[in-house]
């Protein structure tokens, strides 16, 4: 995506701009960046490989369900879809702010905002599901244990995990993807994580990246934060992990949590194993605890996210 400049310019709104500034963080094919005109600033997220037909009637269409929750997320101004180049463009206000993750708050404070973030998102339960376009836990048991025999060679050369440890994890995601995929699926977020909630200039809280939304379960809502929560020594991600998980599971039975929290932190290694390949030293840190989040012995996951 070296070339997003060029897309820019073909963008009325855009195309005077006097100076951008890429956002470094996230998913490397959706590229966020600060573009100043000498009208306003934009926050703008070029994403690849939009081959969705019908996306801006989509976006557009969530976007006007978003704005009747009473929820305070960043106004999405315009979207364009570049079909010759399978790329989409969102334009919104640019929020002047800190993410949760750049402040300095106690761990409580974090958690409150957890809880705040919970809140919003059982809002989302109320959007009606339009279609059947729901993910589907089987078909996605079955890419995650794909994935993981394909790394096999690489991981077992590291030293990480051994062929048993691979059939552990297989095992283990088929009998957890059955003890949920009866689960009722409504619309979710789709990445909860500090970088993507902002503490505007009049200290409200504010939402980004929207165009996650999706027909979806909770408990994948978190897929991107809990690895590092419950592995990472780091405290502030744990703590508004718990205040979000408590608010959305607290009528839930523990052996239920458990099941879904164990099954998300199975394919995110899996994918984080994709990822840090080059970074032994990353895949250590997730695969030292492998074996104790397999057997999950006497709720290992509740205890570190609830008991620490």
């Amino acid at each position: 995506m070296k070339n997003y400049l060029n897309i820019i310019r073909k963008i009325d709104l855009l195309k005077d701009y006097i100076k951008i500034d890429e956002i470094k963080m996230g998913n490397p094919e959706r590229i966020k960046i600060k573009v100043t005109t000498n009208k306003k600033e934009f926050f703008v997220k070029i994403i690849q490989d939009t081959l969705d037909e019908n996306y801006i009637d989509k976006m557009t269409w969530l976007y006007k369900q978003y704005k009747k929750l009473d929820i305070n997320f960043a106004k999405l101004i315009d979207i364009y879809v570049f079909a010759d180049k399978k790329i989409s463009v969102l334009v919104f206000d640019y929020i002047k702010g800190k993410t949760l993750s750049l402040l300095k708050m106690d761990n409580l404070e974090y958690e409150r905002y957890g809880i705040k973030v919970a809140n919003y998102s059982l809002k989302l339960k109320s959007i009606p599901i339009k279609n059947k376009d729901t993910l589907n836990i089987e078909q996605l048991t079955y890419d995650y244990i794909k994935k993981i025999r394909n790394l096999k060679n690489e991981l077992t050369k590291l030293e990480l995990i051994d062929e048993n440890t691979i059939n552990l994890i297989e095992e283990k995601l088929i009998k957890l993807s059955n003890t949920i995929k009866n689960d009722k699926p409504h619309y979710i977020h789709g990445d909860v994580k500090t970088d993507n909630f902002i503490i505007d200039e009049n200290k409200e809280l504010c939402i980004t990246d929207i165009d996650y939304i999706l027909p979806s379960y909770y408990f994948l809502d978190v897929r991107w934060i809990i690895l590092k929560a419950v592995l990472s020594e780091e405290c502030n991600e744990r703590y508004f992990l718990r205040g979000f998980l408590k608010t959305i599971y607290k009528d839930e039975p523990v052996d239920n949590f458990e099941n879904k929290m164990l099954y998300v932190i199975l394919i995110n290694l899996i994918s984080s194993s994709e990822e840090y390949l080059e970074d032994k030293n990353k895949l250590l840190m997730y695969y030292d605890n492998i074996i104790n989040i397999i057997e999950n012995k006497n709720h290992f996951i509740y205890k570190l996210l609830f008991e620490f």
